[in-house]
């Protein structure tokens, strides 16, 4: 669970560390955007817009794979509920 790699504490000691637990965390979240769309399309597409992605579809692979690159730009940041 990403909770126990504290990516709020490790800037002060480990900043490489912190960045890939925070890329991890975004892409997760941009996977599960797609993933639950057809159960939540309007917080999907409200997570999508913030993330400035617009995916709909799932790999063909069935892999986790890195959707958000390095030097994404994430858009606004607001509530989805």
């Amino acid at each position: 669970m990403l909770i126990f790699h504290l990516p709020f504490v490790y800037p002060r000691h480990d900043r490489t560390r912190a960045m890939t637990v925070t890329g991890l965390a975004a892409n997760i979240s941009a996977m599960l955007s797609i993933l639950l769309q057809p159960f939540m399309p309007d917080t999907c597409e409200r997570l999508q817009r913030q993330m400035n992605i617009n995916y709909n579809l799932i790999p063909s692979n069935n892999k986790f794979i890195c959707l958000l690159k390095s030097g994404h730009q994430i858009g606004k940041v607001s509530s989805v509920t």
